[in-house]
């Protein structure tokens, strides 16, 4: 009996306490500057991806719209291309992914906490899936 009402006592002290738990502070977009940098640390990867698979993937490096990574397969081997280029950039976690509809292409954006010069940022990774999509 005597456990049960610490028990309670606990509850309803703890519940009319507040505790104020700040959230860790989302990493800000990586800069064109950033950008800048990681696609020239991610060159010799960026280039080997190009020239591996032509017949699959164009395009590149990714980091905006602009410069997506084109997918040409038309089947669900696709998504196994974007997987495989973010396993070769290892630019960092990937935590968000979105479809996007521009001017009758679709997209798909990865956004990945990454690290540079020891402060973190968030970058994105374009695939332009038109192709796949359309087939779909």
């Amino acid at each position: 009996m005597r456990c049960v009402v610490l028990c309670l006592l606990t509850i309803v002290l703890c519940s009319s306490c507040s505790v104020f738990i700040p959230e860790p502070a989302e990493p800000q977009a990586a800069s064109a500057e950033v950008v800048q940098a990681l696609v020239q640390k991610c060159d010799f990867d960026i280039k080997r991806t190009q020239s591996d698979f032509p017949a699959a993937l164009q395009g590149g490096p990714g980091f905006t719209r602009d410069t997506a990574w084109k997918i040409l397969i038309k089947d669900q081997g696709a998504v196994s291309f974007e997987y495989l280029v973010l396993g070769r950039l290892n630019l960092g976690e990937p935590e968000l992914q979105a479809l996007v509809q521009e001017n009758g292409r679709y997209y798909d954006v990865h956004y990945i906490k990454a690290e540079h010069g020891g402060a973190p940022c968030r970058v994105e990774q374009w695939f332009d899936i038109t192709p796949y999509f359309n087939a779909m």
